[in-house]
């Protein structure tokens, strides 16, 4: 019996309805994606899923762990998407709580990246953040990113993918996690370390040319003076030069940092300012968004705040604060209360963080409605008693 027959009476005997043939992938993805493909709407039994992971289990142990040869990237991009699917539709069917099987499905995910006939590239890292993996798997895959790859870093744009994700599904500490790994990382420090270095040489070097096609300059235009000493002219045009760099660096470093939820701590030094200005970005959408889901007036939480004071940043006061502190000063002139408008997409922000389980932090859970349901119920029988011994009295 061929590998291919094989695969299809696995997959007939787990769900018949999965069509066999698909024109949306390619024709070496068809394997691996049956396997997950699922109606996430219709919730499979342990034993089946069960099933589908030997089933998956066995395909990669075929496809990519007991091949000699190095494994195409696509090959390792369907297998990462295979577990993906099947991920997600296990944590649809559990009710998004962790299980075993989930756990197992990340160690392959790890055991296929960490191969040695795969070549683990930032290329395959950042379309593996587009897949949408869960964002603990995401912290884990960049651990092991920087395992196989120890003199790489992870550009800003390939940390963002997760770090986005994290907040959209409202775990926020996780997207501090990935800040730090990525953009906050000494790798990546050292990396835009070596690039301002570079840019200091540039510019030194422009400004020696231009020393240089001065005194050129005068030679050609007045030999006369070619023998008298310029030295006086060359300090004048490089101190033009260092006083313009300086004034320029303060106003570009420092450029929209007073102006978003978070700015630097005071006391350090614009060199700092841009080698950490991308972690800049970062913490700066984390506490805005922290504070939009799990804060209060505007407020980001706690813990949140603690982590970015110990990045040398400090979390600006809230506008909602700032606009609240002039309206009473003001006596209310010049202010007009209307209804905020409803952004779309914040409405779908809301609805998947629901769905998610996610609340704020003055949301009752379950157990406190519980409580307090047993507390009103203790209260009108409170009230019954008083009443009856008011009757009897």
């Amino acid at each position: 019996m061929s590998y291919s027959r094989y695969i299809r009476g696995c997959l007939r005997l787990v769900r018949p309805q999965i069509p066999i043939l698909s024109r949306r992938y390619p024709a070496n993805a068809v394997r691996f994606l049956h396997i997950s493909r699922v109606n996430l709407h219709v919730q499979d039994s342990q034993e089946q899923y069960e099933a589908r992971y030997l089933q998956l289990q066995n395909l990669l142990d075929a496809e990519i762990f007991n091949v000699n040869s190095e494994i195409a990237p696509q090959k390792v991009l369907d297998a990462l998407r295979t577990c993906t699917l099947f991920q997600q539709s296990l944590i649809e069917g559990n009710k998004l709580q962790k299980t075993k099987l989930m756990e197992e499905v990340t160690n392959l995910m790890l055991d296929v990246l960490a191969s040695s006939n795969v070549e683990f590239t930032e290329e395959i890292l950042k379309r593996f953040f587009l897949l949408k993996p869960e964002t603990d798997d995401a912290i884990k895959v960049i651990e092991l990113f920087y395992m196989k790859n120890p003199e790489k870093h992870i550009s800003h744009e390939v940390a963002m993918v997760p770090f986005r994700n994290a907040i959209y599904d409202g775990k926020m500490q996780n997207a501090a996690d990935i800040m730090k790994a990525t953009s906050g990382s000494e790798r990546y420090i050292a990396f835009k370390r070596k690039g301002m270095r570079k840019l200091i040489g540039y510019y030194a070097g422009f400004i020696g040319s231009v020393l240089a096609s001065v005194q050129a300059a005068i030679r050609i235009g007045h030999p006369e003076l070619a023998e008298m000493s310029t030295t006086g002219l060359h300090v004048m045009i490089l101190a033009y030069f260092l006083q313009n760099t300086v004034l320029g660096v303060m106003a570009f470093a420092s450029k929209g940092i007073d102006n978003g939820p978070i700015s630097w701590q005071k006391g350090i030094f614009p060199s700092h300012w841009f080698l950490h200005s991308d972690e800049l970005k970062m913490a700066s959408k984390l506490v805005q968004a922290d504070a939009e889901v799990y804060g209060a007036e505007g407020f980001a939480t706690r813990s949140i705040v603690k982590q970015t004071a110990e990045r040398d940043m400090v979390v600006n006061e809230p506008e909602q604060e700032i606009m609240l502190k002039q309206f009473w000063l003001s006596g209310g002139d010049g202010f007009v209360w209307v209804e905020p408008d409803m952004d779309p997409a914040e409405i779908q922000w809301a609805q998947h963080l629901k769905d998610r389980g996610i609340k704020k932090i003055w949301q009752k859970d379950n157990k406190d409605r519980l409580l307090d349901s047993e507390t009103s119920e203790r209260g009108e029988d409170f009230r019954a008693e008083t009443e009856n011994a008011s009757k009897a009295m």
